[in-house]
């Protein structure tokens, strides 16, 4: 019985883990979005800023969006996949 409580406390601590991770994920992709709209409102608003340094701060801010983007989907596909087999399991 111990090892079966063992168990479901590490599951309910990898669920907990998981969907921390989600949470703080889709927070740093919401942060980067309004960054990358911020930026590309800059460029639209103001043509005389230099646009080439601009740009590639646009291009850095979106390459962060893509990855953790990434991030959250996989996090996501993790704890949708977790909590598939505890329903298998059921």
């Amino acid at each position: 019985m111990q090892e079966f409580e063992k168990a479901v406390n590490q599951r309910d601590t990898l669920i907990e883990h998981l969907t921390s991770s989600l949470e703080q994920a889709l927070s740093a992709r919401d942060s980067v979005t309004a960054q990358l709209n911020a930026l590309n409102s800059i460029q639209l608003n103001n043509p005389t800023i230099d646009n080439v340094n601009l740009q590639q701060k646009v291009n850095d801010t979106f390459l962060h969006f893509i990855v953790i983007n990434n991030l959250a989907i996989n996090v996501q596909h993790c704890l949708e996949c977790f909590r598939l087999r505890l329903w298998k399991q059921r």
